[in-house]
């Protein structure tokens, strides 16, 4: 197997856990904080852990034009569930 071939693997593992196990989980993250409610330590840590595997995910497509769509498409997801997080805290501050 070569670089190309293994990293096209890797890829498509990823991809398949973001859509089965991540995926889920930050959409429900999303309507959570679109109800005005305040993420946890818990969702920070698996927020972060999401970040981690869009890092790699980034590393891992840069000679694959066709992924870098699909990893604008996490980040703005990410990025918008923590703008609203850090205007429900404050928010939360105010009152």
């Amino acid at each position: 197997m070569d670089f190309s071939s293994a990293n096209e693997a890797t890829l498509a593992v990823l991809i398949g856990r973001f859509n089965s196990h991540r995926l889920p989980r930050i959409l429900a993250l999303k309507r959570s904080v679109d109800r005005g409610e305040l993420l946890g330590e818990f969702d920070l840590h698996f927020l972060e852990r999401v970040i981690r595997d869009a890092n790699h995910f980034k590393q891992l497509s840069q000679d694959s034009p066709r992924y870098q769509e699909l990893l604008v498409r996490y980040i703005s997801l990410y990025s918008k569930i923590i703008a609203i997080a850090l205007e429900n805290e404050r928010q939360g501050d105010r009152f």
